[in-house]
């Protein structure tokens, strides 16, 4: 009786943790799943930005207004609001940082930005950019994605001619999960993905207007 005790006891606890195993194997593929949930969401952002730059001219490469203001200060080095990186916010002089990881602070802004981050480029006439988009779905999910401007910090190659000032611009998306529609929501992820990529001028800004021929331009987004 007693063997047959112990033998019950060691099945049970085999069980169990067998058990343990799959609800954390189970746990950690949902969190993937979000994870990438999110990053398909925020390429969709940035496809959907160069459409509206093929549609309706570089120029319209602008926020059509300025974001809501940081909801943190002093910046914290782990930021969940993508909004904690805006500088001077409203403001003619409104940037955003460049950071190499924007879920960890610590390891600063790239090397060619600026202190006080990029300039951020709005035009609340012209801008066809829209800073902030809520109830995205991701899948069962849904999310909210922030979309930033700037002018970018690029290398100017002289030797070809003329550099002028605004023919690069970075577009920075954000995308956090805001509302769970199936499963655990401490499961995560709780931080936002991020993903940003360099727009250039297709005719650039210092072409002669009178220019005759065929007109170049490098496309680099």
């Amino acid at each position: 009786m007693i063997e047959v005790t112990v033998a019950m006891l060691l099945v049970t606890l085999m069980v169990a943790g067998l058990g343990g195993l799959f609800i954390t194997g189970n746990h950690s593929s949902l969190a993937s799943q979000r994870q990438i949930n999110l990053l398909e969401v925020a390429q969709a952002q940035i496809e959907q930005v160069r459409q509206t730059v093929k549609q309706y001219g570089f120029s319209t490469l602008a926020l059509n207004a300025y974001p809501a203001d940081p909801t943190h200060s002093p910046l914290p080095s782990s930021p969940s609001d993508p909004n904690d990186f805006l500088v001077n916010n409203g403001t003619s002089s409104a940037s955003y940082l460049i950071e190499q990881n924007y879920n960890s602070t610590s390891h600063g802004q790239i090397s060619i930005a600026p202190a006080n981050g990029e300039p951020l480029e709005v035009d609340t006439t012209n801008g066809r950019i829209a800073p902030k988009t809520t109830s995205v779905a991701a899948g069962s999910d849904t999310a909210t994605v922030w979309t930033y401007v700037t002018k970018a910090t690029v290398g100017c190659v002289s030797t070809l001619g003329a550099c002028a000032a605004d023919d690069a611009r970075r577009v920075i998306v954000a995308a956090r999960l805001t509302t769970i529609g199936n499963g655990r929501q401490d499961l995560g992820p709780n931080k936002p993905v991020y993903l940003t990529t360099i727009i250039s001028n297709p005719i650039p800004s210092n072409q002669p207007n009178n220019a005759i021929g065929l007109r170049l331009g490098l496309n680099i987004g």
